[in-house]
């Protein structure tokens, strides 16, 4: 029993790791319902790891002091500043730095679950998160709350550009985060057979789209259809979205998914394209309802390979196209449902300042009394989590925010409703209810608290050095398997002096 009892204890320590110790080996040698806690400076890679935490109980990467941050970077080599072979990890409060061209910030191998939140990314010299590893199938991603900034490539891209016969992912859940500058790709990239939520983000500066997204293609052809009642796989909501440099803003590949309440502008081919690139019957499943569209070089908004015999709508959305000024909503297309659209005659007939960021309906303006409700619960609220009712403005809000949105400070649009707002996290999506607490992105926004999945008595602090068995530490390089074994015996030790 004794034994058990030390056993059971060593497998659910803080381990703090210093500056100058091999944080990539403590890492490395964690067990499930560990926690590694790295002190305030920087901590330099590459690491490659194959720690597994388990459902419920997962590894914990983050920092000993949430008001002094840590960085880790890495400054030269190809090798990716992290990279993962194993799931049921949560990163959280990390500043990744500068990587090297081509090097990204985290590469995830496996198809276990993985959460970020709460850090940053700066000028890293590829993708900063990326999920495609070839064979793979990918369940439960989550990146929220966190900033990315200076990127050459893709701030968030997860799936494979051929879909399910190289990899494909499940439950993905991308929120509140902050994008700003991307030089070498896209914003969100959801491929081909990648399903999930893209809800409350704040993107601009691409040269990519802001955000893509692939859909779910069927064996058989076309695309994988809802259950009835149920709403599409994948739903983009509530976003704001500004400029891509050689794209359109907002880019559907395929459905189903459901694209709502979001603010859309400035594309170099427009503010929103939904197309199928491969002519294989994907433009099926989209509902486009509740969003504002402006601006951009192409036309506004543009749908093509929508057939009359697919699934589709295109509802309560106000477009200001200034290509062709009252002309920016397709023409509707068999007996879709296809009303409660506006096509502004002028930026300010719609609304307040949209390319300056505040996209409110203007008061008596060509959007007031033209909404609908629309069916199947596919738009009950607007972005601010206002019930909608017929003769509500078209577009993504009902009402007007209370100050302009900022790509330079939001993490969400939210943050600048005057009342509601779904600003919790987005498990529900479809109910737009929102949730108590601060809104991240508002000054007093404090890092969420990590909860210590340990409930025995408290541990004492475990050093780097500790685990890896000599000052300084050990490299990932040569770590391995006897890594783990030492930090077990340490643990062991360790065990025997906490507090009973």
């Amino acid at each position: 029993m004794l034994w058990f009892w030390l056993t059971a204890q060593a497998f659910a320590a803080d381990h703090n790791v210093d500056v100058g110790d091999d944080w990539c080996a403590t890492l490395a040698a964690a067990a499930a319902g560990d926690r590694v806690l790295l002190a305030p400076g920087t901590h330099f890679g590459p690491c490659s790891v194959t720690p597994a935490g388990e459902a419920g109980n997962p590894i914990v990467l983050s920092v000993q002091d949430t008001e002094a941050r840590a960085v880790v970077q890495v400054t030269e080599g190809s090798d990716n500043l992290l990279d993962l072979h194993a799931g049921h990890i949560e990163i959280e409060g990390i500043d990744f730095g500068a990587t090297p061209a081509n090097v990204e910030a985290i590469r995830l191998h496996v198809g276990a679950p993985l959460s970020v939140r709460d850090c940053t990314f700066d000028f890293t010299g590829s993708q900063a998160i990326v999920a495609n590893t070839a064979g793979v199938a990918y369940s439960a991603i989550i990146v929220e709350d966190s900033v990315f900034t200076n990127l050459s490539g893709a701030a968030v891209t997860v799936g494979c550009f051929a879909g399910e016969a190289d990899c494909s992912a499940t439950d993905v859940v991308i929120q509140r985060n902050r994008i700003t500058g991307v030089t070498g790709g896209a914003g969100i990239v959801l491929e081909q057979d990648a399903v999930g939520r893209v809800v409350h983000n704040s993107v601009s500066g691409t040269l990519g789209p802001a955000v893509r997204v692939g859909g779910d293609v069927a064996e058989a052809g076309g695309v994988e259809a809802p259950a009835e009642g149920d709403l599409p796989s994948t739903i983009v909501a509530s976003n704001h979205l500004v400029g891509s440099g050689n794209g359109a803003t907002l880019t559907i590949d395929g459905g189903p998914v459901l694209v709502r309440n979001n603010v859309v502008t400035s594309g170099a081919l427009g503010a929103f394209v939904a197309a199928d690139p491969s002519s294989a019957d994907r433009m099926d499943h989209i509902h486009v309802v509740g969003n504002t569209f402006g601006g951009g070089a192409g036309p506004a908004v543009s749908v093509s390979e929508w057939l009359d015999t697919a699934t589709l709508s295109f509802q309560n959305n106000g477009v200001w196209d200034p290509t062709t000024p009252g002309a920016g909503v397709p023409a509707a297309i068999g007996t879709h449902p296809w009303t409660g659209n506006v096509a502004c005659s002028s930026e300010t007939s719609c609304f307040e300042d949209l390319t300056g960021g505040n996209p409110s309906p203007r008061a008596g303006g060509e959007l007031v009394g033209m909404g609908v409700v629309v069916e199947d619960g596919l738009l009950d609220v607007d972005l601010c989590g206002s019930e909608r009712a017929d003769g509500d403005p078209s577009g993504a809000l009902v009402s007007s925010l209370e100050d302009a949105l900022n790509v330079a400070e939001d993490r969400a649009p939210t943050v600048h409703c005057a009342t509601g707002g779904d600003t919790g996290i987005d498990s529900g999506i479809d109910s737009g209810e929102p949730e108590s607490g601060p809104r991240p992105g508002q000054k007093d926004w404090t890092a969420p608290t990590i909860t210590d999945t340990y409930t025995g008595p408290a541990p004492d602090p475990i050093t780097a050095a500790e685990v890896a068995g000599e000052t300084g530490g050990i490299s990932c390089a040569t770590g391995g398997a006897a890594t783990g074994w030492v930090a077990i015996l340490i643990g062991l030790v360790a065990a025997g002096r906490r507090e009973r």
